[in-house]
């Protein structure tokens, strides 16, 4: 193992509570790196992240290409099993979720890229949740849909509450989108997403909801942002609470999920054929819903959000195994 160790100063924005709605009160928001960033590679393409409900401590992901193949890391970002994916094709996968179904813990696989804007329509796979030591698993359902407005690029997609799964576009040239995917299986018949809403929001990578439900983080190169999940998913404006990565120095940041442990894990790729995908964990501190009970809805406000400035000096060490 080869081991390079360099200083990064981490600028980390601690935005106020006022951000999401909670005006007036004088809450702080803060993320700081929990593990020193790790590569992958294995996934020099790591696209989609989710973090397991069935084997504490194990995150799956998936490369953009190289085959139905999902992959089962640690929190430190090691390898811990390969799973090839029966009855499935990859054409662009781009994300991956994990939510409660009848098996108990599902998976769900979205092979929704379209860098041109051309597909016909998309598909998800359904199956169950694997374990790490697995060699094979099987696909027991597949949805496929289409756009009611053309294709769209996409490389985020969520699974709510509710059970249902949402699609939000990577739009470059304008704002992104929110879709509903009907969990419907009607043979080789494509159903039609619904849309919900358009986010001010562009060229979003990945997506995840928090354990509890509550908050939304949907990623892209530079930045997280946190919509309430109530908001975000009412089709009505919402205003997120943001934090930029840009100085995480991600080549090519992508994917994104809460860990049960309470930390946010980011993957990314290696921003160049066969350089390897990268991997770090977030300690990120989020504002409760409790309090927003307590306090009400909020009220209009066009102020501009309170910013300070955090700097820390991290010393991360990138392996090569």
């Amino acid at each position: 193992m080869r081991a390079y160790r360099y200083p990064i100063t981490l600028v980390v924005l601690l935005l106020g509570l006022a951000v999401v709605g909670l005006h007036g009160r004088s809450g702080r928001a803060a993320c700081a790196p929990a593990i020193p960033m790790a590569i992958l590679p294995d996934l020099p393409e790591a696209s989609g992240l989710a973090a397991s409900r069935r084997t504490p401590g194990i995150l799956w992901a998936v490369n953009d290409s190289n085959g139905p193949v999902v992959f089962a890391l640690d929190t430190h970002g090691v390898v811990k099993g390969r799973i090839r994916i029966e009855g499935a094709r990859a054409i662009d996968w781009e994300a991956i979720a994990v939510s409660r179904c009848a098996e108990g813990s599902c998976l769900y696989i979205g092979d929704i890229g379209d860098n041109h804007s051309v597909r016909a329509g998309i598909t998800l796979y359904r199956l169950p949740e694997p374990q790490p030591e697995d060699q094979t698993a099987h696909v027991v359902e597949t949805f496929t849909a289409t756009y009611p407005n053309g294709p769209h690029d996409a490389e985020a997609l969520f699974i709510a509450g509710d059970g249902g799964a949402v699609v939000v576009t990577k739009e470059s040239a304008k704002s992104a989108a929110l879709y509903r995917f009907p969990l419907v299986s009607r043979g080789d018949a494509p159903e039609q997403l619904e849309p919900v809403s358009p986010i001010p929001m562009r060229s979003v990578t990945d997506a995840d909801v928090s354990p509890d439900g509550d908050w939304i983080a949907l990623r892209t190169n530079a930045g997280v942002a946190f919509y309430r999940t109530r908001e975000l998913l009412s089709g009505h404006t919402a205003v997120p609470l943001e934090v930029p990565v840009l100085d995480l120095h991600e080549p090519q940041g992508e994917g994104i999920a809460f860990g049960s442990d309470g930390k946010i894990y980011l993957a990314g790729e290696g921003g160049h054929p066969h350089a390897p995908g990268t991997f770090i964990a977030l300690k990120c501190e989020l504002p409760t819903l409790s309090s927003e009970r307590i306090l009400g809805p909020p009220a209009p406000s066009n102020r501009i959000p309170e910013i300070s400035l955090l700097r820390l000096d991290v010393d991360p060490l990138l392996s090569v195994h």
